[in-house]
């Protein structure tokens, strides 16, 4: 039995935001290239015509740091036409760069600050699974949720989990927070297993219509992340969703 397809829930404006990122860290770094001549080797650094302009042996201090920038600039290129490729797959009738530059001032809501996630709400889930997951002492209600907490682990991420919302339509316990200090915020997460599922779909819904309540905008503060009981999106999908898929970070 094969995995589920994944189907990206990413939207066209997020991954042109990546493109765009991409295309400008490019911009910033040399295009060259590695050689060897006589047992040394060589950065050889290429102009705006494709045509080689230099080269620096990479045993100096200036070779060096060339050297560092040419092969960040092929991981970049690498990416950024990785997402190119896929961005004309899912998206072949829209230009990421008719996109343009995202400049959104939204406020940050309250339970997405640092402080919040520092001391939130001393409110208790009262719900109990049936079938509880152990993850490092923390009793998950899902499988899901688990690989998840791999996930950021993997990542090198912290988390809280269960996280207490309150809405004017009750008490909500968010799946996952993640803090983001260089942005000064964090990144909410909902990990979604039972799409198949009616009753659970409808709770979702009714769940986002009480974050909306707060200020907390779907796949702007809280990510929902639909997958299922044994897997879940690649990582990278995860850690891109938290670098380009949140705005006003």
């Amino acid at each position: 039995m094969t995995d589920p397809v994944f189907e990206p829930h990413f939207s066209a404006e997020h991954m042109a935001r990546k493109i765009q990122y991409l295309k400008g860290r490019l911009a910033e770094l040399p295009r060259g290239t590695f050689t060897v001549r006589r047992g040394k080797e060589y950065v050889r650094i290429f102009g705006e015509n494709g045509g080689a302009t230099f080269e620096r042996r990479i045993d100096t201090e200036e070779g060096a740091l060339l050297a560092r920038q040419v092969s960040e600039y092929q991981v970049m290129k690498s990416e950024y036409d990785a997402a190119m490729n896929s961005f004309k797959m899912l998206y072949p009738r829209t230009i990421p760069e008719s996109q343009g530059e995202i400049q959104r001032a939204l406020p940050i809501p309250e339970v997405m600050t640092l402080a919040y996630y520092e001391n939130p709400p001393d409110i208790k889930d009262p719900y109990e699974p049936q079938t509880p997951y152990v993850f490092e002492g923390i009793i998950m209600k899902s499988r899901f949720e688990v690989l998840a907490g791999d996930a950021f682990r993997e990542l090198g991420l912290e988390f809280k989990y269960d996280v207490p919302i309150v809405t004017p339509q009750g008490n909500y316990f968010i799946d996952m927070i993640v803090p983001v200090p260089e942005r000064g915020r964090c990144v909410g997460f909902e990990f979604c297993g039972k799409v198949d599922n009616f009753k659970y779909m409808n709770s979702n819904c009714t769940k986002k219509l009480a974050y909306l309540e707060v200020g907390l905008i779907p796949n702007h503060d809280v990510i929902f992340v639909y997958g299922g009981q044994n897997w879940m999106p690649p990582m990278r999908e995860i850690k891109n969703a938290i670098i380009f898929g949140v705005e006003n970070c």
